[in-house]
């Protein structure tokens, strides 16, 4: 109905239509791999029919179901394959319609295993990962560092956000860890203390379908905070944007047949915080007995201008260090025999990624070159 100055218009709201069935379904593929428990799909009635004593019937082929008779129903998948849909709705004075999908979800069970380097440079989440955030406050966002668009981050905006009290996550792909018995996970912070605000970062981690969540990482405040860190890094180029690596022990974690981490704000309406280059592996993969001597490999000064030197246990052996671009590309290849001064001569100001291999395994570092 319309009424304007010198007259109403009224018209029916809809006309009189066949039954046609339709459906909507929350996702069409499951990968069981990089999960610990048995994953969910929401199907959704989406037919023409009026509603008023119109019902419904769900066939789900190869899923535990909630219900089969309601508008909405919630399908569990445990086992791979691909399945049919199909969905029945009937309106009050019997007319009926039919739509089935064949094949229309695939479940498969891919798992991502040891070792994960994620450096958010491409999709985010970046594939596999999942971004947890039940209250819609806010969630965890791709970024990128200041002037540099091809230099992509993990970035929570707090300053922008009051998530106190709330959970946000992003999570990794499940892995087993039934073999690994010195797992560790370094990752790349940027955070400074605004104002009296505190805002913290933790990581946690859950065993096989158990829904809570543990924590084994947890900074927050003066201890998350990259000393003397630009505080606006977010809002403009005026200062210097530090980082600083964290290394967390994933021994206690040694034997679990199915662990999913994940890295948690704890907003408390300060300042963003930042992560970027997420390694997930062993300490084996650079051919040293614990987390704590993965520390022995340094690389500095960082930043750096002129040269810059590299540190490792003459126990592992000869490396190869390699520098890769802001895009990926690599720019440099050089062999060490031991620890070494590098020149910086010919390397272009920015962000670089620095790649040491040795016989049994491998390592990343950061590096700004000014």
């Amino acid at each position: 109905r319309v009424a304007g100055p010198r007259s109403v218009h009224q018209c029916d709201f809809y006309e009189s239509s066949d039954v046609i069935a339709g459906l909507t379904a929350s996702k069409l593929k499951i990968n069981l791999g990089i999960q610990c428990e048995a994953d969910t799909i929401r199907f959704t009635d989406n037919s023409v029919v009026l509603c008023e004593g119109a019902t419904y019937s769900w066939a789900i082929e190869g899923a535990t179901t909630t219900a089969t008779d309601e508008e909405t129903v919630f399908a569990v998948y445990s086992t791979t394959g691909t399945f049919d849909v199909s969905l029945t709705v009937t309106d009050s004075e019997g007319n009926t319609d039919t739509v089935t999908w064949p094949d229309l979800i695939e479940v498969v069970n891919e798992p991502v295993g040891f070792p994960i380097f994620e450096n958010f440079n491409a999709a985010f989440p970046p594939e596999h990962w999942q971004l947890y955030d039940p209250e819609g406050a806010g969630s965890w966002e791709h970024a990128t560092v200041l002037d540099d668009e091809t230099n992509g981050v993990a970035q929570f905006p707090n300053y922008w956000v009051n998530t106190e009290g709330q959970t946000d996550l992003l999570i990794m792909p499940a892995q087993d860890f039934s073999d690994v018995d010195n797992g560790i996970l370094h990752f790349d912070v940027s955070y400074q203390l605004y104002a009296d605000y505190i805002d913290g970062l933790a990581v946690w981690y859950k065993l096989g379908d158990d829904p809570e969540w543990n924590t084994i990482y947890e900074k927050s405040g003066a201890e998350l905070a990259v000393e003397d860190n630009y505080t606006w890094f977010w809002y403009d180029l005026g200062g210097e944007l530090l980082w600083r690596t964290d290394t967390v022990d994933l021994a206690p974690l040694a034997g679990e047949s199915c662990v999913t981490l994940a890295f948690a704000n704890l907003g408390g309406y300060g300042n963003h915080i930042w992560l970027d280059n997420v390694n997930l592996t062993t300490a084996d993969a650079v051919g040293v007995e614990s987390p704590n001597d993965q520390l022995s490999l340094s690389l500095f000064p960082n930043p750096a201008s002129e040269s810059v030197n590299i540190l490792y246990p003459a126990h592992y052996g000869d490396c190869v260090v390699q520098f890769y671009d802001g895009k990926g590309s690599l720019i440099r290849n050089e062999r060490l025999t031991g620890p070494q001064t590098i020149s910086m001569n010919g390397m272009s100001t920015g962000i670089y990624q620095v790649r040491f291999i040795f016989e049994s395994g491998s390592a990343h570092k950061r590096l700004i070159v000014r």
